[in-house]
């Protein structure tokens, strides 16, 4: 008997985003977050200066890290990232619906875990029987493919003739 999040994850096993483009989209994800810990201690230098004690320094991570809870967090309740919707994955439940502050939260805690420990959260995808990452699976959420079109190309009927004029015929 699997618990009802492995049902719920095995049931829809056809949205699951494949493993590969999670991982492109970690690597673009990273380039994002080191520019928003750039921020952060410019930010940091600006208003308190340079860190000079142990308490400062440790002031500074804390702010580094609420700087990266508040890039993902608002992200992750609207179920995307930028480099999620450039590769049009999507962030839910494991039941399919839209994250609430208190489990992105989660997922951001655990993800934080997860960096912690060398990245072996991102490695247990490897081995969890949804290749989820650690962070989903604790947090009970999933990423699958996302069904929104670009709005850059929107799409028509196959049987529709191309148009190339707004003009009415004569």
């Amino acid at each position: 008997h699997l618990p009802q999040d492995s049902q719920d994850l095995r049931r829809d096993a056809s949205r699951r985003a494949g493993i590969g483009r999670r991982y492109i989209s970690l690597i673009y994800e990273a380039l994002l977050v080191i520019a928003v810990v750039m921020v952060a201690v410019a930010v940091s230098k600006v208003l308190f200066g340079d860190p000079h004690s142990t308490w400062a320094v440790n002031g500074l991570r804390a702010f580094e890290l609420c700087a990266v809870g508040l890039y993902f967090v608002p992200q992750w309740i609207k179920g995307q990232t930028l480099p999620m919707k450039t590769w049009r994955l999507r962030l839910e439940t494991v039941s399919g619906h839209p994250l609430d502050w208190r489990r992105a939260l989660s997922r951001y805690v655990f993800a934080c875990l997860s960096c912690i420990f060398v990245g072996l959260g991102f490695i247990w995808a490897f081995f969890d029987p949804d290749r989820q990452f650690f962070h989903d699976r604790m947090a009970g959420t999933r990423i699958v493919w996302s069904k929104t079109q670009s709005k850059a190309q929107p799409q028509r009927p196959s049987d529709a003739p191309p148009t190339t004029s707004s003009a009415p015929p004569p």
